[in-house]
């Protein structure tokens, strides 16, 4: 088959959908595809088209909303700009169109409507019907709307969606989808073969990892709150919040204030794969996420993990088989099940063992684009 993945934003980039959109590409291939994939950074002339389109727009988002309305003006923009540009692309060569985002599942079925391909669509991020929830976007207003309809749209044009995770399920049948139009592939990680699977490098000390874009929904703050109730018990603990992002500054005065001197901020990294080596727990207390990538590689890695009952985490961490889970934002039973891990190295080996078998099993390039193959074949 010749393959084509589509997204929205540039490519590559640092994060779960670049890395998702590599893995995928790669697992493919090796199943003897031709995988392509297209991106506003690889457009020659996106930035000239987008700053002509970004003229025209303004003056008329000015003339009838004002201009209060800059977050879907500027979407606009990026929706028309990319659409100039994949609309030059002549798509019937194709056998599958599979887009990674919801704009380029609305902008690629608008195309698709001439050609008549195969189109999947594997929503990454949170959806509107979630912003509103949690209170990212005002539930009465025009933007709500707004981002609302290209939700739909997305879900109407796709032949079939791929869901990394079962909580994806409800908000898209809340958008029109039907079960039947849904499967779910948990996302697939290559395998590091250099970094041998042993845990705890620093056997002086117990080292506790989390590995996240320091922003509020990630719960590093009430990390730091759960780190101080069991304070007492840190004297041999180093705890490494690994990433970086815009509520740095404010966690790095937390800790400061609560005088947890053995937290340090690393920073965004590149050797993850040997920090994880170095780490007994793994911990992400996260409070709204989808199925965060460094669970899956801190899972490859045989480590226990500590997180939260959150998007899709419960599918891959069963409470006390591969880790321990709690309610997000429940400080009291994150800081408990942090102190088990700590006095308790045999329940770490046993739960991070059950996380590596359990990865190793279900949780691959291989395996996760052996079933996206199956779909895309039933398509044809």
């Amino acid at each position: 088959m010749r393959i084509l993945l589509t997204t929205f934003w540039n490519y590559p980039h640092v994060g779960g959908l670049s890395n998702y959109i590599t893995n995928l590409k790669h697992g493919l291939e090796n199943r003897g595809h031709v995988v392509e994939i297209t991106c506003p950074n690889e457009f020659d002339g996106y930035v000239n088209t987008k700053n002509n389109i970004s003229d025209y727009l303004w003056k008329f988002y000015q003339q009838r909303y004002g201009k209060d309305k800059k977050k879907f003006f500027q979407l606009d923009v990026n929706f028309y700009t990319y659409l100039t540009h994949l609309s030059q692309q002549n798509l019937e060569g194709y056998d599958i169109l599979h887009a990674q985002d919801l704009a380029t599942a609305y902008i690629l079925g608008m195309l698709n409507e001439h050609y008549e391909k195969p189109l999947l669509y594997t929503p990454h991020g949170i959806l509107s019907l979630n912003r509103i929830k949690f209170k990212e976007v005002d539930k009465d207003s025009l933007s709500a709307r707004y981002f609302i309809e290209i939700d739909k749209r997305a879900v109407q044009y796709a032949d079939k969606i791929i869901i990394l995770s079962d909580h994806f399920r409800e908000p898209l049948k809340q958008l029109g989808a039907h079960d039947s139009k849904m499967l779910t592939v948990h996302t697939g990680i290559e395998e590091n073969e250099e970094i041998e699977y042993t845990k705890g490098a620093n056997r002086h000390q117990t080292i506790i990892s989390c590995i996240a874009r320091l922003t509020q929904r990630k719960g590093h703050h009430i990390l730091l709150e759960a780190l101080n109730m069991i304070k007492e018990h840190l004297d041999h603990v180093e705890i490494r919040i690994i990433g970086d992002g815009k509520t740095r500054e404010d966690l790095e005065q937390q800790a400061q204030h609560l005088r947890l001197s053995n937290v340090v901020f690393l920073g965004s990294r590149d050797d993850i794969p040997q920090l994880l080596k170095e780490t007994d727990i793994f911990v992400l207390p996260t409070i709204n996420d989808s199925l965060p990538i460094s669970i899956i590689e801190a899972m490859h890695m045989g480590l226990p993990i500590v997180s939260s009952y959150v998007g899709g985490i419960p599918e891959l961490i069963h409470h006390q088989k591969e880790g321990l889970l709690s309610t997000p934002g429940d400080i009291e039973t994150l800081s408990k099940h942090l102190l088990l891990l700590i006095q308790n190295p045999s329940l770490r080996n046993e739960l991070g063992e059950n996380a590596r078998k359990f990865a190793q099993a279900e949780l691959t390039v291989n395996e996760m684009s052996r079933k996206i193959e199956q779909e895309y074949q039933s398509l044809l």
